[in-house]
């Protein structure tokens, strides 16, 4: 990035995004100097590929950043022997806990690599402020996530890609197992099941619903979402969980003016659907079948 890093020291600037820069350990000579300087609010990177030690120092600089999106390349990759910023947990905690206090909203998606060995010390316990984030199940911050006490209002919205190298298989591929593990946790979830153009997507949603071997965990979610206690069951443990579908469009990011965005389907709500005998009608789920 080298000079243009002086962007992150703009004195009056609160919301930014940077898309398709890559940031490296080099950025820190140009910002050292200015740690709690700055009154940016708002941080988002958009097919950016960062080093940890890049992170750390742009992450000292704002005085108190309130949401803060790492998306790593997805679709503009280069080869720079880039390493993705979940094979430093401990590095990347660190980075992010420069902005401990007043992070509220966190969304890392890209970067997608397996999970580097058993981490249980690692936790997001210690951002007191944090109301929602947005992961990719394969993010090391979901992991993170899974070893912390989340505040009951807290939000969180998880994206499942079937890639298509990956073969489907729809009892050891469901995405219901992560959900019911999920929802045990937090009382609002958004998981959102990304076929990446599928020729087998319509089999996977389906397979969701009818398959015999996924009813039972279907029992145990609408449980936990209050379809199926008494009015006296009803409390704060109550949780809302929806489904949804990501429907490409045809672009990538980041979308230029003009160009059509993505859209997403909801395929079932615990608000609007628990009265149902079954997870979503069949008609309804028609409407984003092709």
């Amino acid at each position: 990035m080298g000079r243009n890093a002086i962007i992150f020291l703009h004195p009056t600037l609160r919301n930014l995004t940077v898309s398709c820069f890559d940031i490296g350990d080099d950025i820190e000579t140009y910002l050292s100097e200015n740690p709690n300087s700055t009154p940016l609010r708002s941080l988002t990177f958009d097919e950016c590929n960062i080093t940890v030690t890049g992170l750390a120092a742009i992450l000292s600089v704002p005085k108190a950043l309130e949401k803060l999106t790492l998306g790593e390349r997805m679709y503009h990759m280069y080869r720079n022997g880039h390493v993705p910023l979940g094979r430093s947990p401990t590095l990347l905690l660190q980075a992010l806990s420069l902005q401990k206090d007043s992070l509220q909203y966190l969304k890392h998606i890209g970067g997608r690599t397996e999970h580097p060995g058993i981490h249980n010390d690692l936790s997001m316990a210690i951002f007191p402020s944090m109301r929602a984030m947005e992961l990719d199940t394969h993010s090391i911050l979901t992991l993170m996530l899974n070893n912390s006490a989340v505040r009951p209002d807290f939000h969180l919205r998880l994206v499942r890609s079937y890639q298509f190298e990956q073969a489907w298989d729809g009892v050891e591929n469901s995405p219901l197992p992560s959900i019911l593990e999920w929802l045990n946790r937090v009382h609002h979830l958004d998981y959102v099941i990304d076929c990446d153009g599928r020729e087998d997507r319509d089999s996977i949603l389906l397979d969701l619903w009818q398959d015999k071997a996924n009813q039972n965990t279907w029992r145990k979610i609408y449980f936990l979402v209050g379809a199926t206690v008494t009015e006296n069951q009803k409390n704060a443990s109550k949780r809302h969980l929806r489904v949804l579908v990501y429907k490409r469009s045809g672009f990538i990011p980041p979308y230029m003016y003009g160009e059509k965005l993505p859209e997403e389907e909801i395929v079932f709500d615990s608000v609007l659907d628990t009265g149902r005998s079954a997870p979503m009608k069949l008609a309804s789920l028609s409407e984003f079948i092709p």
